[in-house]
């Protein structure tokens, strides 16, 4: 973990819609800091029928996360148990505990305090025989207000699109980023945001770089990957944007090679993908139009 912050001297500088309690009551905010972030699906479907070995691997994989600030995980279906029992994170969500047989397989892990993690499941899928059974599950998205440091709060999703490379599966995960931007605008208006997660976006395929770009510019959001000029962006992906009062960059972006077994077999089907964030206080916040300048890099 590398968390820095820098802590300037006078008092809040910060609108007071930054946090509940009253500019008057809190002393000195920081000014600046830095964590790192790793969003992970872990395969945690049932082992007859994960495509990896979530009874064998799960308490590897929550132990090799004890590297990072903030985890967002995917498909931690039925090994949640295990994942926990190797954990030193002090904060993580509570599972899901809806009427769905396999829930939405989201959870969130953190150094950091975060809000009571809302969960919300997408109004389209497809799937219960084929195009990847995504029916089957509650997939869809999580939000929580994560606090880096006093006073200073980021809007985190978790998200996991749906899967299938069929047409119906384009206009599913269509709709499903309509769904997420509205809950964005709705609750993280002028605030910074991070959205992690499994996006099931291929951005070597035409179709899916174009739905890409439009969730990217439709939300405001940098892609962390490509701010960083990575060379192997997957489907599993970190997008971001600044606030009104905090603005946020991407330090450094990776698909860390630790995660594998002693054979040296990733322990899941997909890779992680970690990024490193810095957050700065803006004393003077930007007018709306400069914010969208700078979001849009």
């Amino acid at each position: 973990m590398i968390r820095t912050i820098t802590i300037v001297s006078a008092l809040l500088l910060a609108p007071a819609s930054a946090n509940d309690t009253p500019a008057s009551n809190r002393g000195p905010v920081p000014e600046s800091g830095s964590f790192q972030a790793v969003t992970y699906n872990i395969a945690g479907l049932p082992e007859v029928i994960s495509k990896s070995s979530p009874s064998r691997n799960t308490r590897t994989i929550g132990r090799l996360l004890n590297t990072y600030d903030l985890v967002l995980v995917q498909e931690d279906f039925f090994y949640h148990s295990e994942l926990l029992s190797a954990s030193r994170h002090p904060f993580h969500s509570k599972p899901y505990d809806g009427k769905s047989i396999i829930g939405d397989g989201l959870n969130q892990l953190s150094v950091f305090p975060f809000s009571l993690v809302q969960r919300e499941a997408w109004t389209d899928c497809n799937g219960y025989v084929s195009a990847s059974m995504d029916c089957w599950a509650s997939k869809g998205f999580t939000f929580s207000r994560l606090s880096v440091a006093p006073g200073i709060e980021i809007d985190v999703y978790n998200l996991h699109f749906d899967a299938g490379g069929s047409m119906k599966d384009d206009a599913v995960r269509r709709s499903n980023i309509k769904q997420l931007l509205r809950s964005v605008q709705a609750a993280s208006e002028g605030r910074p945001v991070i959205i992690g997660g499994d996006t099931n976006l291929d951005s070597g395929d035409a179709s899916d770089e174009i739905l890409l770009e439009s969730f990217r510019r439709r939300g405001g959001f940098r892609i962390a990957c490509r701010e960083a000029n990575c060379r192997q962006e997957s489907k599993d992906r970190f997008l971001f944007r600044s606030g009104d009062n905090i603005r946020l960059d991407v330090l450094g972006w990776s698909v860390p090679a630790a995660f594998v077994d002693n054979n040296g077999y990733a322990l899941s089907d997909h890779a992680p993908v970690a990024a490193t964030y810095r957050w700065q206080l803006i004393p003077h916040p930007p007018s709306p139009e400069a914010r969208r300048s700078v979001d849009s890099g």
